[in-house]
């Protein structure tokens, strides 16, 4: 079970009136306990016990809720009357729902960037490509690690991919799926046995995109996406099988 560290704010600017320094504060708390969670490091079903987190975070209680309350929004932290807060718990039946619906807004989100994409958007989606295959040539996505490296590029060009869609909404509601579905991930990689390796993958299903051929980019993004939620699921039942049934 994973402390959580405290956030320090030395070297950061902040804003001299007290409220602008308790919203940072509670981004900060936030981002901090989103990150743990996202990793793995927090498991699914984990108490939150308020004071204790609150003390190692050096929070005050309402900065430490806003933050909570904002993950809950989010579906990531549980909270239940006279209970408190937890991480949320994780399911084989929640993936598949979380994917169904990433089939439907990543396809969606993938043929508006193609419609208004322009040069800086395809330069864009170039330069991170070759960063993120840079780190996956060398760990990828290995059995038994969680690379926050391999992670942030890895997010950084499904985002390139579809960063002309204009429809706000559209990035807003992907982002959240994509997230979820990466917690999960994380969680699978600590009981996966065999690597697998999606730079052709990203490769093709980037080459589709600059080619701005829709459907081509529609059908390699889905199957992406299926892909890897059928190997999370493997790991995540074997998971249950060695756990008495508990992921």
């Amino acid at each position: 079970m994973t402390s959580i560290e405290t956030v320090s704010a030395d070297g950061e600017n902040k804003p001299e009136n007290g409220a602008g320094t308790k919203s940072t504060v509670a981004g900060d708390a936030y981002r901090k306990l989103r990150a743990l969670i996202l990793q793995g490091a927090l498991l699914p079903g984990q108490k939150l016990k308020f004071e204790a987190t609150q003390q190692e975070l050096g929070l005050s209680a309402s900065s430490l809720r806003e933050a909570l309350t904002r993950l809950v929004s989010e579906g990531l932290v549980a909270s239940a009357q006279r209970r408190g807060f937890s991480v949320a718990p994780v399911s084989i039946e929640e993936l598949e729902d979380i994917t169904r619906l990433r089939n439907i807004l990543e396809p969606l989100a993938l043929r508006d960037a193609i419609e208004h994409g322009d040069d800086a958007w395809e330069a864009q989606i170039l330069a991170t490509y070759h960063r993120f295959s840079k780190i996956d040539a060398v760990q990828g996505d290995a059995p038994g690690i969680v690379d926050e490296q391999w992670s942030h590029w890895h997010r950084a060009f499904h985002e390139a991919l579809v960063a002309a869609c204009p429809s706000r909404k559209t990035m807003q509601f992907r982002s959240v799926l994509f997230e979820q579905s990466e917690r999960y991930r994380a969680l699978s990689v600590a009981r996966r046995t065999q690597p697998r390796k999606k730079s052709d993958e990203h490769r093709r299903l980037m080459e589709a995109v600059l080619s701005r051929d829709g459907d081509a980019a529609e059908a390699l993004m889905i199957r992406h996406v299926t892909m890897t939620t059928e190997f999370v699921i493997q790991a995540l039942a074997a998971a249950q099988q060695d756990d008495g049934g508990r992921i």
